[in-house]
């Protein structure tokens, strides 16, 4: 056990914060409730400073017994900042083996932190993350009720036929694929390649289901991540403009895990 111990990957999990401290508060305790040891985890939250709010890490008993290790770094500047600049700049910070996204509107599992590491070691590819994941499509704006189970909202499940795809949000990769390839400074406009996609075209990277299966039976119903879809996106889009266009990349509604991400 002493060896393993020392032979395990330590992770940095980034997430960029811009504003909107409900969510921030429930991916804070979606990392603090992994399953991976906390002494070879850190969140690290990259604040850009508009919206600043406390971050109420003291009312975390993980923190006080120094069983949760976050830290928090602001951007000297925002105007004009592309994510993948931003990305960049929070990766700086970083000395861990492994970066995983944290997105402060996505659910995260136990499992995932984990599941991912393994996964980026047994596979010997450069990048782990999730071709198929369900979305969670708010009907409210941003920070209201956000944590109330039974909120109205649509669940959605988005899947990309090609293996090798990995949903941005999702990605779990070495820092020292980081180093040799940083993420593109690309303005994100509605319709044009995100930053994450561009920098995975020049990547070795293994897309997987965002469920488990390991006996191959029935289908583990426990997703590994929820993403959002709301308002305050980024790039807000609507699922339903992307099924009725009939894209090549799978959207379909799945009401049948509305409870299931509601709750969550």
């Amino acid at each position: 056990d002493r060896m393993e111990a020392m032979t395990q990957p330590t992770v940095a999990a980034i997430m960029l914060v811009n504003g909107r401290p409900e969510m921030v508060q429930r991916a804070i305790k979606s990392f603090a409730s992994s399953n991976y040891p906390a002494m070879w985890r850190r969140l690290l939250i990259y604040d850009n400073g508009i919206n600043e709010f406390r971050y109420e890490l003291s009312d975390y008993e993980m923190c006080r017994r120094g069983q949760l290790r976050v830290s928090v770094a602001r951007a000297d500047k925002w105007d004009g900042y592309t994510i993948g600049r931003l990305r960049n700049d929070a990766a700086k910070f970083v000395q861990e083996d492994i970066i995983v996204h944290w997105d402060s509107d996505e659910w995260s599992a136990d499992e995932r932190i984990p599941e991912q590491v393994a996964l980026l070691q047994s596979s010997g590819k450069q990048c782990v993350g999730y071709r198929d994941m369900l979305f969670w499509q708010h009907d409210q704006e941003p920070d209201h009720d956000i944590d109330c189970p039974g909120c109205a909202g649509k669940a959605w499940l988005y899947s990309n036929p090609a293996r090798e795809y990995c949903i941005g949000t999702s990605l779990c990769y070495w820092r020292e694929v980081w180093e040799q390839r940083p993420f593109p400074d690309l303005p994100k406009r509605k319709g044009d390649v995100g930053e994450d996609v561009e920098w995975l075209r020049g990547v070795d990277a293994m897309g997987v289901s965002a469920f488990c299966n390991p006996q191959g039976l029935e289908i583990d119903r426990n997703w590994r991540m929820i993403a959002s879809i709301h308002g305050a996106n980024t790039q807000y889009y609507d699922p339903a403009e992307y099924v009725e266009r009939e894209r090549g990349n799978s959207w379909k509604r799945v009401a049948e895990w509305d409870s299931y991400c509601s709750a969550r």
